[in-house]
């Protein structure tokens, strides 16, 4: 992922009409380091520069080389790599941790691979869940791993069972490919997004329940 200057940093601020506190909020980062980053007075971590461009990516920042900054009006967005499913997740959160009362429906959710995205997943619901907000679950038969509520899922049988998932949230439908190479492609469109929830919804009345 490319590193930003103190410059674009400001500049992306600025598009969106962020204050410094907003963005540290956003990243979950003290105040303090974006000030001291955007006065080139310190340099954060490569780790914390990431999570401000993956925050400013998430809101339809593009930067470019020169100091190049600009919004984007795409309606597609695309999260590929290692780090792609943290990053969905975090963004899932910052769309709708300020809508208590929503849900997120996902369709097709497999097991996680090991502890540590357990854990992040455990993480991930535990904020929702302070925020007000929902989940309902479609589940391979032998799912295992309930971080919600149990009446929050049912079965799907093996043979209804997709090699990809849907996720649906607020007016946005996410595709996820499951596998080694993980991809996550964001559409954001509400006509998608309702005719998707009418298929969750479908699935869910004939899906086998939790006994």
């Amino acid at each position: 992922m490319q590193i930003i200057s103190p410059a674009q940093c400001r500049a992306a601020r600025a598009l969106l009409n962020w204050s410094q506190p907003e963005l540290a909020e956003r990243c979950d980062i003290h105040v303090q380091t974006i000030s001291n980053f955007e006065k080139e007075s310190s340099s954060p971590s490569r780790t914390t520069l990431e999570k401000i461009i993956r925050i400013f990516l998430y809101a339809g920042i593009l930067f470019s080389e020169d100091n190049g900054v600009k919004m984007t009006t795409n309606i597609v967005s695309i999260y590929d790599g290692d780090d792609s499913a943290h990053t969905f997740m975090e963004n899932v959160y910052q769309d709708v941790k300020d809508a208590p009362g929503t849900e997120v429906l996902i369709y097709g959710l497999t097991k996680w691979g090991d502890e540590k995205e357990t854990e992040f997943a455990r993480n991930h619901v535990e904020k929702l869940l302070a925020a007000g907000v929902s989940r309902r679950l479609l589940v391979e038969e032998d799912y295992n791993n309930f971080l919600n509520p149990k009446s929050s899922y049912r079965f799907i049988e093996k043979k209804y069972f997709p090699y990809a998932a849907f996720e649906l949230y607020s007016d946005k439908l996410a595709l996820r490919e499951w596998g080694p190479n993980p991809k996550i492609v964001v559409i954001k469109e509400k006509l998608f997004a309702d005719a998707f929830r009418k298929l969750f919804e479908l699935a869910w009345d004939n899906a086998k329940p939790m006994k």
